[in-house]
């Protein structure tokens, strides 16, 4: 197993149990997936892709710290809204990833 494919199913675990945002978990499984497949289509990538392109509006990172405070309260709002939307397909997604990837069963 590539050190890609081991990072694809701990992302997804992680989403899964909570200790990665919907919105991060997926921006990043949106990347490894491409870097596993070099391909923007393939299917088990594809809810992080949806989510992707509804959040890439929005502030995250360093980045926040040039918005003003009502402008990052109205972005939080919408990224809860989207995560809420997203949140099945999402998890769905990251359970479809490990059993494709994860052979050991854990």
């Amino acid at each position: 197993m590539d050190d890609t494919v081991r990072e694809i199913i701990v992302i997804a675990k992680a989403v899964i149990a909570g200790e990665t945002g919907l919105a991060e978990g997926s921006m990043k499984l949106g990347y490894l997936g491409f870097q596993h497949s070099n391909l923007d289509h393939d299917p088990d990538f594809l809810p992080f892709a949806a989510i992707n392109s509804d959040i890439g509006h929005l502030p995250f990172g360093s980045v926040r710290e040039n918005w003003t405070s009502e402008a990052l309260v109205k972005a939080d709002l919408e990224l809860r809204q989207i995560e809420e939307h997203y949140r099945p397909t999402v998890i769905e997604g990251c359970k479809n990833l490990i059993r494709k990837f994860d052979k050991s069963g854990v």
